[in-house]
């Protein structure tokens, strides 16, 4: 039934008149009196009964103005509601993000968003770089945060910043005699002969993520084969099972510095690179796509963030000693 015929039925029980009602509602009398008998044919009821000069419900009248009151209500609050959304007032928007990256990213954007957007509801999705491209291009996630490669071209991109990327071992590698200890740092990683590492014990994470393709590029690169003896979900493992002595690996810069603040940890950093292999962390969504303001918004929040992010001043360790 049109919702305009329970806000006309309302207005003759308001006004117990029909001319006063047509007026209110800049409808003719005519037509009013149509919508209401045509109401009654449908429903199989009287909703009006006249008395004197006036109309007044009748039981079942009583009855239906009831259910049209809420009706109405129901109907104000769904077009207030889709004027907020409209107006980016209200709504929801889900963001991917790297687990790796989250706690780098997420504290200098959503609390600012929160203080302009309050009701807007914020979904974040930590998964792989290849779980977002599927999200993203089904429509369920609105953009992501993640690092190369991206892995549909159906997706627009843009850099938000670059991390630097080393390779970790501990100090009783043999790698490590090579290398002045006391200097060694992830601002100062010792610069080791790509060759050296084929054959080296290699520990990684499972496929799909973007840690495990900045190795594969890396070596592809060099043209490097390593003996990869373990494969882990959590990138931190994996990194602090090298410092530990059961491997090497690669680490991010920041994870690089946790590892150096462990005292029961002895990392050594090296690069294969020098200027020192960055990977590069990008925001992403699908093209074409119109996104809410909300959205719009909190990725130029995120794309400020990057821009404000520290450059990394990295002094790569040549080395004194002959590395064959």
């Amino acid at each position: 039934m049109d919702i305009n015929r329970y806000i006309y039925i309302s207005a003759v029980a308001a006004l117990q008149n029909l001319t006063k009602a047509a007026e209110e509602l800049h409808i003719s009398q005519p037509a009013l009196t149509k919508a209401i008998r045509r109401t009654e044919e449908e429903t199989g009821v009287q909703l009006f009964e006249r008395r004197s000069n006036s109309l007044r419900l009748t039981y079942a009248g009583e009855r239906f103005l009831n259910g049209a009151k809420n009706l109405i209500e129901a109907k104000n609050m769904l077009d207030r509601e889709m004027l907020q959304i409209a107006s980016g007032q209200r709504g929801k928007i889900s963001l991917g993000i790297h687990p790796e990256i989250a706690a780098s990213w997420l504290p200098k954007m959503l609390p600012e968003f929160a203080v302009r957007y309050p009701d807007i509801e914020i979904e974040i999705i930590e998964a792989t770089s290849e779980h977002f491209a599927a999200k993203i291009l089904d429509g369920t996630m609105d953009f992501c945060i993640y690092t190369l490669p991206v892995y549909s071209d159906e997706l627009d991109y843009e850099i938000l910043g670059e991390t630097p990327i080393l390779l970790v071992s501990s100090e009783t590698h043999p790698f490590a005699k090579d290398i002045a200890l006391a200097e060694n740092s992830p601002n100062r990683p010792f610069l080791l002969d790509p060759q050296r590492m084929n054959g080296e014990r290699f520990l990684t994470i499972t496929k799909g993520r973007g840690m495990q393709y900045v190795g594969k590029q890396i070596f592809e690169k060099h043209g490097i084969k390593v003996n990869v003896v373990l494969r882990l979900e959590s990138s931190n493992a994996v990194s602090q099972l090298a410092a530990a002595g059961f491997g090497m690996c690669f680490a991010t810069f920041k994870t690089c510095e946790e590892l150096k603040m462990k005292a029961d940890l002895n990392p050594v950093f090296y690069t294969l690179d020098n200027p020192v292999y960055t990977r590069k962390t990008m925001i992403a969504y699908k093209k074409g796509c119109r996104l809410s303001l909300p959205a719009r918004t909190m990725i130029e929040m995120v794309k400020r963030a990057g821009r404000q992010r520290p450059q990394r001043i990295i002094n790569v360790d040549r080395g004194e000693k002959s590395a064959t």
